[in-house]
């Protein structure tokens, strides 16, 4: 496990909890100096429950059969990978095609945290993060409202002679849920906009009186929208999609400190036409009045409570990847076999044809013995040549 070195990313994938049960069933875990400093973790606790540590990222590299982290690997990690490594974390290759080609140019294996999911339709391991991401965003809000920061000067909830805050959240998915219920804790009215009524929300507490659930049709975004304190966009939208749910024109109509949280922004192409990624070193930026906080990795300024969160639903699976190499795991788990975005060095998610013009190997097919695939194209070309025969 390599030290995070993405901007102000505390989280670890691992707690000297999962490296005891890594080094209990056989493995080496190796960490690197100072991985865990963030979220309370030190080098000593690593090496109580059976770690080695190790002094910079090359070393780690170097000698690790599986990388096992929490963010996508950042450039100066990129060229530490080797062939046949096998990267287990959150990467969003969606938005990343100069990733996705390297990890195709190192042939390596890769399985990406977000892509895990169950028979039910469930993400396991996307859920406990988007639920956090949801609250922070809600909190973060709270905050942005200060005049410290810019903002009204007006709080979430209500006092005697002063009403409560308008707050708009966009999407009704585990982030989306998690915001309208802070927002709704404390005390502000909450429009929450989904694709449909009835659809499976996942906060119990979403039937407060003080949220609204709506249909985001473009009517029902832009009425409650120029009206907003808040605008919390949790919708993971795609680039393909080419079209904007909140406008400029919108956000316009949004009063001078109103305040936009976009939890989902990884790319300019989101659905709130004014986003745009920032980071924790410059989380915020104004356009037209309003001010905008689209930090991408907000669980990492809360590392503590997400690393146990994020430790608990990713180590059973780094345990069977362990215990029994990437390709048998794989071939044994249709959860983790979802996940995989690159093996030996093909893309296996068909996403990525479709966004990048890379090409598509089913999973299988990356995975058989070279021989048994060049045979099969072999017989295909004799097949191909008998058919041009007959003609």
């Amino acid at each position: 496990m390599p030290k995070e070195i993405k901007v102000q990313e505390g989280r670890v994938a691992l707690t000297p909890r999962g490296v005891q049960r890594l080094t209990r069933q056989g493995h080496k875990v190796f960490i690197q100096r100072g991985a865990g400093i963030a979220a309370g973790i030190a080098d000593h606790d690593y090496r109580a429950t059976g770690a080695a540590t190790l002094p910079t990222a090359p070393a780690i590299y170097r000698i690790a059969e599986m990388i096992y982290k929490v963010k996508e690997p950042q450039p100066a990690e990129s060229r530490l990978i080797r062939k046949g490594q096998l990267i287990y974390s959150f990467l969003h290759l969606d938005y990343r095609k100069g990733l996705t080609e390297l990890l195709m140019r190192k042939k390596c294996n890769a399985v990406a945290f977000e892509n895990i999911h169950s028979a039910d339709g469930s993400f396991p391991l996307l859920r406990p993060m988007s639920d956090i991401a949801g609250r922070v965003g809600a909190l973060t809000a709270a905050r942005l409202l200060q005049t410290l920061f810019g903002g009204k000067g007006i709080l979430l909830n209500s006092m005697p002679g002063a009403p409560p805050a308008e707050v708009v959240v966009l999407g009704g998915g585990v982030a989306g849920s998690a915001a309208a219920q802070t927002c709704a804790a404390l005390g502000a009215n909450v429009t929450l906009l989904t694709e449909h009524l009835g659809g499976k929300l996942y906060a119990p507490n979403l039937l407060l009186p003080n949220i609204t659930q709506r249909v985001s049709t473009q009517r029902n975004i832009a009425r409650p929208v120029r009206k907003a304190d808040v605008l919390i966009n949790c919708i993971h939208w795609l680039p393909q999609r080419g079209r904007y749910l909140v406008t400029k024109d919108m956000v316009k109509s949004m009063r001078r400190g109103s305040i936009i949280i976009d939890v989902s922004c990884l790319t300019p192409c989101g659905p709130i036409e004014t986003s745009r990624e920032t980071t924790h070193d410059e989380p915020t930026y104004v356009r037209h009045g309003v001010i905008h906080y689209c930090v991408g990795n907000l669980p990492g300024i809360v590392p503590a409570t997400a690393s146990k969160a994020l430790e608990a639903c990713s180590l059973p699976y780094a345990i069977k990847l362990a215990d029994m190499g990437f390709e048998a795991a794989v071939r044994s788990d249709k959860a983790l076999a979802a996940g995989v975005v690159v093996a030996r060095g093909k893309v296996t998610w068909k996403p990525l044809e479709e966004l990048f013009g890379i090409a598509y190997t089913p999973l299988a097919e990356a995975l058989a013995p070279t021989s048994v695939v060049s045979g099969s194209r072999r017989a295909s070309s004799r097949t191909a040549r008998n058919t041009d025969r007959s003609r």
